[in-house]
């Protein structure tokens, strides 16, 4: 496997994990616990802060998706920064 493609792979595999960790959740998430979560229950070998930030980006690019409904979008959204939460999404489309 190439290493765009393992990029690519790991990228998917952690934001469906954050998706369903984000899934009825009445608080929001700490990315810091959500990232050390991931670590421990997947193995990943990538360190906290390079997690941290691919889930920033991913939080910032998942209306792109098409693999998530918009109720998991916003739920996803919300549960990691409560402040932006439906108006990011709402100005997205």
């Amino acid at each position: 496997m190439s290493l765009p493609d393992k990029y690519e792979e790991e990228n998917a595999h952690l934001i469906r994990y954050a998706a369903e960790k984000s899934k009825n959740v009445k608080s929001p998430l700490s990315i810091a616990k959500l990232c050390k979560q991931f670590k421990e229950e997947i193995g990943s070998d990538k360190t906290m802060e390079c997690l941290r930030q691919r889930i920033q980006r991913l939080r910032m690019k998942i209306h792109e998706s098409d693999e998530f409904d918009m109720d998991t979008k916003d739920q996803f959204v919300e549960s990691l920064d409560e402040s932006n939460g439906k108006c990011y999404l709402a100005c997205q489309y």
